[in-house]
């Protein structure tokens, strides 16, 4: 209304449209994770705090970065916090740029970020099929690498007690191949000497060792 003296006042009215649309955001202020630790992003939305909301959550990388499938903002409060977990993966891979989005039915969804840092390192594992092998007997095992298996890589092998048991000099993982299988030989040694642990190894060039041990059972009597 306006007021001016010696005037007649008067009035009006104008109508003022809300253009804004009913939306969430992230916000992730820690946005680097190592792996196997954890932070906490925020989930909030633009409409007040009347009634409880379900929001969706979706890791465009589960096996770098998870989180729970749902969040719920509380009746009476415009945000909620939620925990982004990083994965350890025991794989060599870098660090992994993970985006992170929270939906809700009516809403415009949000995205947000995060950096997963590794902590892996060049190692190869050992795992044996069996717990034991006979002097007579011949077991598979393998060896694994966690690093991109872009070449070939060449593995020494050895055995703790070359005469209980024994194994190829090397072997290769092929390229396109993060493992490769070899055998393990029980020897026959004509002692009676009971069951003998024996330990192999595998070894390359800038990688961590990697080991498995099997029980030798003796046939001699």
């Amino acid at each position: 209304s306006v007021d001016a003296t010696g005037y007649l006042g008067d009035s009006g009215s104008v109508t003022v449209t809300d253009d804004e649309v009913a939306s969430l955001t992230i916000s992730i202020p820690s946005s680097d994770i190592v792996e196997g630790s954890s932070t906490t992003g925020t989930i909030t939305r633009n409409t007040g705090t009347s009634g409880a909301l379900v929001v969706n959550l979706a890791s465009s990388d589960a096996g770098e970065a998870a989180v729970s499938s749902s969040v719920t903002i509380p009746d009476g409060q415009s945000s909620v916090a939620f925990t982004i977990s990083g994965v350890a993966d025991d794989f060599v891979d870098g660090s992994q740029t993970v985006a992170i989005t929270a939906a809700a039915t009516g809403f415009e969804s949000a995205t947000g970020s995060v950096t997963v840092l590794d902590v892996d390192s060049p190692t190869l594992t050992v795992v044996i099929a069996a717990t034991e092998v006979a002097e007579d007997g011949v077991v598979t095992a393998t060896v694994s690498r966690n690093t991109d298996p872009a070449s070939d890589l060449l593995v020494a092998l050895s055995s703790s007690d070359s005469g209980e048991a024994v194994v190829a000099q090397n072997v290769v993982i092929q390229s396109g191949s993060l493992s490769a299988s070899f055998d393990v030989s029980g020897q026959l040694d004509g002692e009676i000497d009971g069951t003998q642990v024996v330990t192999l190894t595998a070894s390359a060039g800038g990688f961590a060792d990697g080991s498995a041990s099997i029980d030798v059972t003796d046939i001699d009597s």
